[in-house]
């Protein structure tokens, strides 16, 4: 199944009194990257969600962030009065040695965190563990199918692509036979040129081979039907896939290169070029994927 790098989940659930919401998203990346945004309370957490994200997730870059949130309930919450005087204090300060007129309010205060999370900070790790890994779970399922259903999205268009680029191989395939006619009218040419130089029958030849083997494209043509085989069948297998695509139409350009470049007449560069063209279409789209 194809999947994109980009996708969201979402879990929210009650934790020990406290409102806990787990999100992950992610977008493209060359290589698996995990960053866990975590309560300071629950940073020991970090490894065990990440080999959870592992487990579903091989490429991009990944943001997990988890929250815990007390709602309505401010009983969680204590008054430090030392952090509260010392914060009046500095703004007292702040305030004489700057100018600054006006009264010191209850924001101010608030804005240096003077209360303290209190029940947060006491929360029961071994209870919440499980917790959180299970929202962690129901998020990454959720951020999995999201994937899923981008993939198949971006499936359907690269097979779209791989038949345009199929398409263009045939018509490519009938004009490097019509070019072979002006190849030879060219050969020809140049051997009556050499006979009225009165060359020998060995420089001749040996034109003659250069000049077809300079314009021959055969082996190119084959090269790239099959890759575009590889292209097709690698869309259809399971797991991590994008990497692999990346590769196979690197060679797929690689090819196109050197039909171009050996191209003999302007409707087989011109059609090389359209092929060129789906190409790059194509590898947008891989790169989205997983």
């Amino acid at each position: 199944m194809t999947r994109s790098m980009t996708g969201y989940g979402e879990a929210r659930g009650d934790c020990l009194g406290q409102t806990a919401t787990v999100e992950i998203r992610s977008v493209n990346g060359r290589y698996r990257e995990t960053i866990a945004r975590l309560p300071q309370n629950l940073t020991v957490l970090e490894e065990p969600l990440k080999k959870i994200l592992a487990t579903q997730i091989h490429r991009g870059r990944v943001e997990l962030k988890v929250q815990l949130s007390q709602g309505e309930d401010l009983t969680g919450f204590g008054f430090n009065a030392a952090r509260a005087e010392a914060a009046l204090n500095l703004l007292t300060k702040l305030k004489d040695e700057t100018g600054v007129e006006g009264p010191i309010t209850l924001d101010h205060l608030l804005a240096l965190k003077v209360l303290d999370e209190s029940s947060a900070s006491s929360l029961d790790l071994d209870k919440a563990k499980p917790i959180i890994e299970n929202l962690t779970v129901l998020a990454l399922n959720q951020m999995v199918d999201f994937r899923a259903k981008e993939g198949q999205a971006l499936e359907e268009e690269l097979l779209n692509r791989i038949s345009l680029m199929e398409a263009g191989l045939e018509r490519i395939k009938v004009l490097a036979q019509d070019a072979a006619a002006t190849v030879f009218a060219r050969l020809k040419a140049k051997i009556n040129e050499l006979i009225q130089e009165r060359l020998d029958p060995d420089r001749l030849a040996q034109e003659a081979a250069f000049l077809a083997e300079r314009v021959d494209i055969t082996e190119e043509i084959v090269r790239f039907g099959g890759h575009l085989v590889a292209f097709r069948r690698i869309l259809g297998e399971n797991g991590p896939i994008g990497r692999r695509l990346e590769f196979a139409l690197q060679e797929l350009l690689r090819e196109a290169n050197t039909m171009g470049a050996k191209s003999p007449t302007g409707a087989l560069t011109d059609e090389v070029l359209a092929l060129k063209s789906e190409m790059e279409k194509a590898r947008e789209q891989a790169l989205n994927i997983e």
